[in-house]
């Protein structure tokens, strides 16, 4: 087991690879909590959330945001009014019983349910279109700009990476996981993402890697995160996978779970023994900006994020699920 990971840690230094240190002197920027969703009035209103789920940002700056107990979804707009809610418990169309994750496909929508074993797509008013049995469980999931679906196999099989298209069929798989002799350990969780570029970003949630790979599963590029606000997390991480005592539920901690990739950047949020932060870098790997967060976060569970780019500014949205059940606004207050 300690040399399977040994060989993936080493995997990590050779070509393509690119360590992202913060070599140059980055502009630092404060972020402050402007708002969030659902707000006062509209939880007054009746809509709130018992369990937040999944989330995301669509190409016309829409917001979903998804209950895992009620199987409710909701979609507001730019400015953060609601524009329409659908779901509820079930196995028929519109129906879902654990939604793990969702994503936006052209002006709607795709949906995974882990129970139901089943994506589901839907327009962008939330009206059904279609949806396919999946075979697999996985545990993340990114779709392309002409409809192919990737996603990550929770298994210990050989690949990382399958590819399906909008009908269910496996179309081809590609990347190189983690061998354990334990079936469904969590080494390879990934938070995928894809580009207008034809690109699929996969990052480890629990080691500080992130690899880029072309449509068809050849490797651009290869990072490794090297920051002293994730050492002392990798540290623990490293220890428990070499551990002789490794169970099913072997416990990691997240490093990279609110990864977020757009046209020219990606963004990190960093917690650890500095102020948290939300760090972002170029496709080079280079340091371009730190927001640091004005709020005591000390308290807060953040375990996704989205980012809005709108020229020079910046709109943070953070999954807060605990102790609140919402997304967090952050905005840039001031710049050094």
């Amino acid at each position: 087991m300690r040399s399977k990971i040994i060989v993936f840690l080493i995997v990590f230094s050779v070509s393509f690879s690119i360590c992202l240190t913060q070599t140059l002197d980055p502009q630092k920027k404060l972020i402050k909590l402007d708002s969030y969703l659902p707000n006062d009035h509209q939880v007054e209103q009746g809509i709130y959330l018992k369990q937040i789920g999944p989330f995301c940002i669509d190409n016309l700056n829409n917001l979903y945001l998804g209950d895992i107990n009620y199987c409710i979804f909701h979609k507001f707009d730019e400015l953060g009014q609601l524009l329409f809610s659908f779901g509820e418990k079930g196995q028929g169309p519109l129906e879902f019983m654990q939604v793990h994750r969702i994503t936006p496909f052209h002006d709607g929508l795709l949906l995974m349910d882990s129970v139901n074993k089943k994506i589901q797509i839907l327009d962008e008013y939330g009206k059904y279109q279609s949806s396919f049995k999946i075979l697999k469980s996985y545990s993340s999931m990114a779709v392309s700009d002409e409809g192919l679906i990737y996603v990550s196999p929770k298994n210990t099989e050989d690949h990382l990476i399958d590819v399906l298209d909008t009908k269910g069929q496996l179309l081809r798989s590609f990347g190189e996981k983690i061998k354990t002799k334990k079936p469904h350990i969590a080494f390879n969780k990934l938070i995928l993402s894809t580009n207008s570029k034809r690109e699929v970003w996969a990052a480890w949630s629990y080691f500080p890697h992130i690899i880029r790979y072309s449509f068809d599963g050849k490797v651009i590029k290869k990072y490794t995160i090297d920051n002293d606000a994730l050492k002392d997390i990798l540290k623990w991480n490293e220890a428990q996978s070499k551990s002789p005592k490794i169970t099913n539920r072997v416990t990691l901690k997240s490093l990279l779970n609110c990864f977020y990739l757009t046209e020219n950047r990606f963004y990190l949020f960093l917690i650890g023994k500095a102020t948290p932060r939300i760090v972002e870098y170029d496709y080079h790997g280079q340091v371009k900006t730190i927001y640091e967060i004005y709020n005591d976060t000390k308290k807060i569970m953040y375990t996704n994020m989205a980012v809005l780019e709108k020229g020079e500014e910046r709109i943070f949205y953070m999954l807060h699920v605990f102790p609140e059940a919402r997304v967090d606004v952050y905005k840039i207050i001031s710049v050094d």
